[in-house]
């Protein structure tokens, strides 16, 4: 049996929820004859939460679409920082949002355009209203991966501010749009 460990996310955000489905890794893990895991981060998480022998992991990096296609869109934006992906809890979007709100010469030089995960929360829309964005420089958008490759070929910067990875594939995904990228150290 050979098992792919992608991020241990579950155990550091979310472990009281997920309690039946750690208990249940941790028997598949024990089973395993190998482990492969995305990147050498998940692989030491994985080390220090289930005990297992490093001959045992394997670190197989994942690869990213190379395709630098993209779906011209015509939008009336003005320049834009991109965020790309769900905004919950360790993905770090709350104190993003709120550093560009803080800053006067982003909210007056710079849209701010999230992809995919899903539209604006209620307590998102509270915390912009909180934050006195304008919301006509707040912008969702969602759609396939020539849509995403426009906003990363067209964005100013994409902003990657997790606490937590276990690899990070938009970090790829930018990188091959060659789009500039503000990322934390995770």
């Amino acid at each position: 049996n050979v098992v792919t460990e992608h991020d241990l996310i579950k155990e550091k955000f979310y472990s009281e929820q997920y309690k039946n489905q750690i208990e249940y890794k941790k028997k598949m893990f024990d089973r395993a004859a190998q482990i492969i895991c995305v990147s050498k981060n998940t692989k030491k998480d994985l080390q220090e939460k289930y005990s297992i022998d490093e001959s045992k992991i394997t670190v197989v990096y994942h690869g990213a679409n190379e395709s630098k296609n993209y779906r011209e869109k015509f939008l009336n934006l003005r320049p834009f920082i991109l965020y790309v992906g769900v905004r919950e809890r360790y993905k770090n979007f709350t104190n993003a949002i709120k550093a560009y709100a803080k800053s006067s010469k982003l909210t007056s030089d710079f849209d701010f355009v999230c992809f995919g995960g899903g539209h604006f929360s209620d307590s998102e829309k509270d915390l912009f209203k909180t934050l006195s964005l304008d919301n006509t420089k707040l912008h969702y958008f969602e759609g396939d991966q020539l849509d995403l490759n426009f906003f990363y070929h067209k964005a100013r910067v994409f902003i990657f501010p997790s606490l937590y990875e276990g690899f990070g594939l938009p970090l790829l995904e930018a990188m091959n749009m060659q789009c500039p990228i503000i990322c934390s150290n995770t």
